[in-house]
């Protein structure tokens, strides 16, 4: 069974659960409006093949629910999400390999993470300290998924915080992350295209940043 086939009939079962009895038909409409397309038809044509392989993807909820009025239902956010098992994957530490897409930006705070190290080190050596902390405090793409043609590029910022002595730092840090697409909404894993410090070290002294948390703080 392809990963669309698995995908519809699971949620197809779980929306009959909810008080949604569609056809099956609909369902795999209301799917493939959830990745980009218009059609069932679009989607076997340029996507099908594509889910099979793509290790990251974005379900666009708000486009399904449009597709569901079509067929004259009133679906709820939720209970479009919650039919798709493959959005619940993941761990309050990973991110699911697919997400919506407010919550994409979490794969954009996972890349930084693994790539931060190297640059964390050369700022807190140039303070004479070592790292403490980092956080990301914004991310968004530069264009919407479906503008991008080959590369959907998000750029995000934060700072670094470095602890001297009894004193600490904070440092503005930018991030380019760029995810070569397979699809409309699909897309290989991503790489840190640039990271760098952005301006001066200031003293901080406020409440330093805990570890992100996925699942509760990715909404």
């Amino acid at each position: 069974m392809s990963v669309f086939s698995n995908w519809s009939h699971t949620a197809h079962k779980r929306l009959a659960s909810a008080g949604f009895p569609l056809p099956l038909g609909q369902v795999h409409q209301i799917l493939s409006a959830g990745f980009g397309h218009n059609s069932l038809a679009s989607f076997r044509l340029e996507d099908h093949d594509a889910l099979e392989r793509a290790p990251r993807g974005v379900v666009d909820i708000d486009k399904m629910q449009r597709r569901a009025e079509d067929f004259n239902l009133k679906v709820e956010w939720y209970e479009i999400f919650d039919a798709i098992p493959a959005l619940h994957e993941g761990s309050s530490a990973t991110p699911p390999p697919y997400t919506t897409l407010k919550r994409f930006w979490a794969h954009v705070m996972d890349l930084v993470t693994e790539n931060i190290k190297p640059i964390e080190d050369e700022i807190a050596r140039s303070l004479g300290g070592k790292p403490y902390q980092f956080e990301v405090t914004a991310a968004k793409p530069f264009e919407t998924i479906e503008a991008s043609l080959t590369v959907w590029k998000w750029h995000a910022t934060g700072f670094v915080y470095v602890e001297c002595a009894d004193e600490y730092f904070k440092v503005p840090i930018t991030a380019e992350v760029a995810f070569p697409k397979r699809g409309r909404h699909l897309m290989d894993h991503g790489y840190i295209a640039r990271l760098k410090q952005t301006g001066e070290a200031e003293p901080y002294d406020e409440d330093l940043p805990t570890e992100f948390d996925y699942q509760a703080g990715n909404d």
